[in-house]
């Protein structure tokens, strides 16, 4: 049973990047699947490499709704696993959504 969803950002909560620029507003579908899943009792956390001020700003009216928020400009494997740690869950329990098929390959190895 999925009991954490860590999300990417650039390219999954919106269609460009805020480093590269591009269209970063929110995508009110996931915001909304967000918001319901985690009244639901499914916990949130975002793994990104990006800024962590831009990063914070932009996701404000959502921020709260994230537990351990990993972002910053290191690889995303150790920190997805250190996210899973934190949450005292299995990977078994974790999904990781990821736009990077290397990241999804480097968090699968990591966990």
């Amino acid at each position: 049973m999925v009991k954490l969803i860590i999300w990417d950002i650039d390219g999954v909560l919106w269609k460009g990047s805020i480093t590269e620029g591009g269209e970063t507003t929110l995508d009110p579908n996931i915001v909304a699947f967000i918001q319901q899943s985690e009244k639901l009792g499914i916990i949130h956390s975002i793994c990104s490499i990006n800024n962590l001020q831009s990063v914070r700003k932009k996701l404000s009216s959502i921020w709260d709704l994230f537990v351990f928020p990993s972002i910053n400009l290191e690889p995303k494997g150790h920190r997805v696993k250190q996210i899973i740690e934190n949450c005292q869950l299995r990977d078994a329990d974790v999904v990781f959504i990821d736009d990077n098929v290397i990241n999804t390959n480097e968090a699968t190895f990591y966990c």
